[in-house]
């Protein structure tokens, strides 16, 4: 019987994935057949991802990046794709809310709009050239409903999942171009 999901020979970066959602996601899709780069903060965490995809059979790499520094995310997806030796699917699931002083608005909005909104923007623009060049590529924006938990400090900030209408639209298009070069 034929895998009705099967990953095989796809390449993967998911953010966000040393535990949680992101590890479940890579070890999913390690299972299916895809060879995965894990990103996130923790170097243990990511480590230790890597190697369960290992076991699996599949290729798993470990990248540590704090996708607040923006400037390091086109360097990150520039590393990723070396060791993959290229990128089919990007998971934007790094996000979260910031508990910064709330008395700084400002600060407050800037803080978090980054770690929802811009990284991802960021990483989808970066990743994106390589699905063009290969007329293929799938990209997964992540949501959670650990922001609307009593006692955050920001509880309504936007997700991942709700970049999409955030991201201009020229580059959503160019994301609908790229799908329908792969159907």
């Amino acid at each position: 019987m034929k895998d009705e999901f099967s990953l095989e020979g796809k390449r993967a970066l998911i953010t966000g994935a040393g535990r949680g959602m992101g590890r479940s996601m890579a070890l999913a899709m390690a299972r299916h057949g895809a060879d995965v780069v894990v990103a996130a903060r923790t170097q243990g965490e990511v480590d230790a991802v890597a190697a369960e995809i290992k076991e699996l059979g599949r290729r798993g790499f470990a990248l540590t990046i704090d996708l607040m520094k923006l400037e390091d995310i086109e360097p990150m997806v520039k590393k990723a794709a070396q060791l993959l030796g290229g990128i089919d699917i990007l998971v934007n699931n790094a996000g979260g809310s910031l508990a910064t002083n709330p008395a700084d608005l400002v600060k407050t909005l800037q803080e978090n709009l980054t770690l929802n909104l811009v990284q991802v923007a960021c990483t989808i623009d970066a990743a994106l050239p390589y699905m063009i060049k290969q007329k293929w590529g799938r990209i997964i924006n992540t949501g959670s409903g650990a922001a609307t938990r009593a006692g955050m400090c920001f509880r309504h900030t936007p997700r991942p999942s709700m970049a999409w209408s955030a991201i201009p639209r020229p580059w959503r298009r160019r994301l609908v171009i790229t799908k329908s070069m792969s159907t």
